[in-house]
């Protein structure tokens, strides 16, 4: 029909596919939804090293990740109309960083991008410098001399240890002040039929957002105040405890400690001072391991 013009037209060109998807793209952006990766996703890298993962593997994680959002209550979900009222702009969008850990657990992580758009305050964390762990190492020698644990390993009352703490899923202990309005779109893995409308508000500090660091911080700077203690005046991520003869330095979400434990067999007695990976065991239900209330308990000991 018509020399075959009408089969040429039902042909889509690469340009005109093209479009459509950069079109539809916009379009899902201004609803505050993220990209149209999520429709066509069938493949799935690692972040770090670009290599192709297993994707069943990736979308367990992924689903477990929704489940520590949700059970944190990382966001409340509302309607878009109250982000564009109180910020003027979309929610921030979001993407998944998939990627596997030496043990070859899959590990998915869901980040917001929110660009630096120029200075703003209040979003510095500090990092301890190389000399405040050398202080740490220094002063763990010089209390197993005080204590003669070098001569005595396993016949004393206490030892000293040297302690790693990991806490996973850090950002998300720290509480988002109520006068900050953060808004986020939702992941297509916590969207409900009938939330096209919906973004996610912040309650808790989601990594890529500018905040989310200084917010952890604080955090843990008033859980080890209220374990009585003392930031350094000259290192910010340095603690002292005076009484307990501890100090504790933080650098993102890796706590090393230097304390004295009773000894016993339950917490390595009798094996001197180590270096130790504190993992409090994974608890029914998604509670991070090295939870702050976790990480209580045992600077309490």
């Amino acid at each position: 029909m018509g020399h075959g013009r009408a089969r040429a037209s039902a042909i889509y060109t690469e340009q005109l596919c093209q479009a459509i998807v950069e079109g539809t793209s916009r379009q899902l952006n201004r609803d505050g939804e993220d990209d149209l990766n999520y429709m066509v996703e069938d493949r799935f890298f690692d972040e770090a090293n670009n290599q192709e993962l297993e994707g069943d593997k990736v979308r367990e994680a992924r689903k477990l990740e929704v489940q520590f959002l949700r059970s944190m209550n990382v966001y409340e979900k509302v309607d878009l109309e109250e982000c564009f009222q109180n910020t003027g702009a979309k929610p921030i969008t979001v993407k998944w960083v998939d990627t596997v850990k030496k043990d070859g657990r899959y590990r998915s992580r869901l980040v917001a991008r929110e660009y630096n758009d120029g200075q703003r305050d209040g979003v510095w964390a500090g990092t301890p410098s190389l000399e405040s762990l050398k202080l740490l190492l220094a002063h763990a020698a010089s209390e197993i001399f005080e204590t003669g644990q070098h001569k005595k390993l396993g016949a004393l009352e206490e030892d000293v240890v040297i302690t790693h703490i990991d806490v996973a899923r850090a950002f998300f202990n720290a509480p988002v002040p109520a006068e900050e309005k953060i808004y986020v779109a939702l992941p297509p893995e916590d969207r409900q039929p009938g939330e096209q409308g919906k973004c996610g508000l912040l309650r808790r500090a989601m990594y890529g957002t500018r905040t989310a660091a200084a917010l952890w911080q604080a955090e843990v700077r008033r859980t080890l105040e209220g374990l009585d203690y003392t930031p350094s005046k000259v290192d910010p991520a340095v603690y002292f405890n005076v009484t307990k003869k501890s100090v504790c330095i933080v650098h993102g979400d890796d706590v090393v400690t230097v304390s004295r434990r009773k000894h016993s067999q339950e917490e390595g007695g009798g094996a001197g001072v180590g270096a130790s990976r504190h993992r409090p065991g994974d608890a029914e239900g998604p509670q991070p391991r090295g939870h702050p209330s976790q990480l209580r308990d045992w600077l309490r000991g």
